[in-house]
């Protein structure tokens, strides 16, 4: 029996339900996991979430996000999809693919696009909220400055093992993890009762934003959200966003490695240079032209959930 037929509220319901059971189980298997390889209890985790930057925090860390990226959206968008229809596959549009000039298209659109996301992100950066939300700002810009000290405590890779596992950690498995989840189940659940694509792929961008903890990076996030959603729906094919998603991270790992930079160089890097702005904005401009133009169906229709919804009947 499968969930199709459910009121899209239950669904949703549904959908919460199964990731706070799959992240809660994973979430303690990340915890013994720490405890059993790393002695570190909870207490001993607590103190690195504090201070990312004590000396063995980001083996335990790094445990813990691989749980947690398993436990929060890959498990529960598989999980989900395999009771939502008898056929998981096409629900999720991993079953198709696109083709080789597509795929140069993409890698290319979302390496150029770097210099725009350092753009919006500056500018993301320069804002500030009125004086009586003075103390939401505080809390918000150093829970910013937490984060770039757990990402500076990621990123520290000393030997070519340590750049590989972060490429499968950072690059690969969010890739995989986040896109099943918000472009494979909760966009598509959007467009397939809403009917509205636009306003579906806004909503799951604005939920993928937010799901960062990052106020002084939503503005990025959230444009970053919108590409890789459309990019589902023009192709078809939820590997176009995940392709996306992994050029988007794993370019920022090489940096780091190749080019043995450090946190405080990217963010000095992130200064907007219209010497790379303005042709960046050229490009992804007419490769994002070119994906619209050669999209696989209309945006509006969704005849494969139809027929994916006529196969038990």
């Amino acid at each position: 029996m499968y969930i199709r037929s459910a009121r899209p509220i239950m669904q949703f319901f549904l959908l919460i339900a199964i990731t706070l059971f799959a992240a809660g189980m994973l979430g303690a298997l990340g915890l013994l996991a720490c405890e059993t390889f790393y002695g570190a209890n909870w207490e001993v985790i607590q103190n690195y979430l504090n201070d990312p930057m004590l000396p063995g925090a980001a083996g335990v860390l790094k445990v813990l996000q691989l749980f947690n990226t398993l436990g929060i959206f890959l498990l529960p968008a598989m999980i989900f999809s395999q009771i939502f229809s008898p056929q998981p596959e096409l629900f999720l549009r991993i079953n198709s693919t696109f083709s080789l000039r597509t795929t140069l298209a993409i890698v290319v659109l979302f390496l150029a696009f770097i210099p725009i996301t350092d753009l919006l992100a500056w500018l993301n950066d320069s804002i500030h909220l009125p004086s009586f939300l003075s103390g939401f700002e505080t809390e918000m810009r150093q829970s910013s400055e937490n984060m770039q000290a757990l990402m500076s405590t990621f990123l520290s890779m000393e030997n070519f093992g340590q750049f590989l596992f972060n490429i499968f950690l950072m690059a690969i498995l969010p890739a995989l993890g986040e896109e099943f989840f918000f472009r494979g189940v909760i966009q598509r659940l959007l467009i397939s009762r809403t009917g509205y694509v636009h306003l579906s792929v806004w909503v799951t961008a604005f939920a993928f934003a937010l799901m960062h903890q990052q106020f002084f990076g939503i503005i990025p996030l959230l444009v970053l959200g919108a590409l890789l959603g459309y990019l589902k729906e023009w192709t078809g094919s939820l590997w176009a966003s995940i392709l996306a998603h992994f050029v988007n991270n794993a370019s920022i790992i090489v940096v780091m490695y190749f080019a043995s930079y450090n946190m405080s160089d990217l963010e000095s890097l992130a200064t907007p240079n219209w010497v790379f702005v303005i042709p960046a904005l050229l490009i992804c401009g007419g490769l994002i032209f070119y994906l619209y133009k050669n999209r696989v169906a209309a945006l509006a229709d969704d005849d494969d959930l139809e027929k994916e919804l006529n196969v038990e009947s």
